[in-house]
């Protein structure tokens, strides 16, 4: 038996060898655990057919139905690499949740900190600088409306309401989510924070939408270097992608870097996007919009956490010359 975690639980390597025979693949190999990632949802597996990766347990319903639509989509649309055949199974059949089989992406997973130690600053200045190129490609798609995809006609469809008003929602139910057991976000950082919210969330209707994935991050994607270059290989983990604003998707790796104390690829992740001083007050709001989900999290899964006030750790990632708390 092969323990894979908490939320996949021990697993023989028959099962797999069952599920990737049904599924065209041939005999499983071996089956490793992959460490990286919150919810331990993912096995490497390796076939008679070349090595896949087994994403077990979804989150709901339209997790991996979802995926394949967006992994199918970006590689269609945009021509950047996805991992496709994405092939789901609900049947229950092998193990008593749905699982879908995808291939493993070509290059080194950027989670994975052993094969890191490897690079050099100019490799990771490099690959920084790629991952913003990436984004760009990515955002070269122009969607027809601002829309989240609906698993019952498989697409995605508009939201109701404008996407300012879409994204006031969301900011209102993540502090009120944040303080459900603990008020850990002040009525008077509520206040300034709405009061910012309102004065420049208007202005996202000015650009028109892209494809925007949320959890877009070095973790989520595989690289290779060809020549003395990097190029992304791979983008997955797609389970929150939708049309979005292109200043979306900026802020989590940003994060990563401020975090690792990289402020030099923090810079050099930006820097494709040659920002205007006009785009900082959006992308601000997206940034303290990023880390809400963050603090929502962390609120509900970390006590200590809720000691920390909101407003002094939140201001570390925003951009200079813009104090949100005065």
């Amino acid at each position: 038996m092969i323990d894979c975690g908490p939320r996949l639980g021990k697993l023989s390597l028959h099962q797999f060898s069952r599920a990737t025979c049904k599924h065209g693949l041939g005999t499983c190999l071996s089956a490793t655990p992959i460490q990286a990632g919150l919810f331990k949802q993912n096995v490497l597996l390796e076939t008679q057919h070349g090595e896949w990766i087994f994403r077990g347990c979804s989150h709901y319903s339209w997790q991996f139905p979802k995926e394949r639509f967006f992994a199918n989509f970006i590689a269609e649309q945009t021509n950047l690499p996805t991992p496709r055949p994405y092939l789901i199974d609900t049947s229950l059949e092998h193990f008593h949740y749905d699982f879908a089989l995808m291939p493993k992406m070509p290059g080194i997973q950027l989670s994975d900190q052993s094969l890191l130690e490897s690079l050099s600053d100019d490799d990771f200045k490099k690959i920084a600088y790629e991952l913003g190129q990436t984004l760009r490609k990515l955002q070269t798609f122009q969607a027809p409306f601002y829309g989240e995809y609906d698993e019952f006609t498989n697409t995605v469809v508009p939201y109701k309401e404008s996407y300012d008003q879409q994204l006031l929602q969301k900011v209102r139910a993540l502090i009120e989510a944040s303080n459900v057991t603990h008020q850990t976000i002040s009525n008077d950082e509520e206040r300034k924070l709405m009061t910012i919210f309102q004065a420049h969330l208007k202005h996202v209707t000015s650009s028109f939408p892209v494809i925007t994935l949320q959890d877009y991050k070095a973790d989520n994607t595989c690289v290779m270097k060809v020549n003395s270059d990097w190029q992304v290989t791979g983008i997955f983990d797609l389970m929150e992608a939708r049309f979005g604003h292109h200043l979306e998707d900026l802020p989590r790796q940003h994060a990563t870097y401020i975090d690792a104390q990289q402020l030099d690829l923090a810079d050099e992740f930006l820097l494709v996007y040659d920002l205007a001083e006009s785009d900082l007050p959006l992308l601000n709001c997206f940034i303290i919009i990023d880390r809400l989900i963050v603090w929502e999290y962390m609120c509900r899964n970390i006590d200590a956490w809720k000691e920390k006030p909101f407003s002094k750790w939140v201001q570390k990632y925003c951009l200079t010359n813009l104090s949100l708390f005065k």
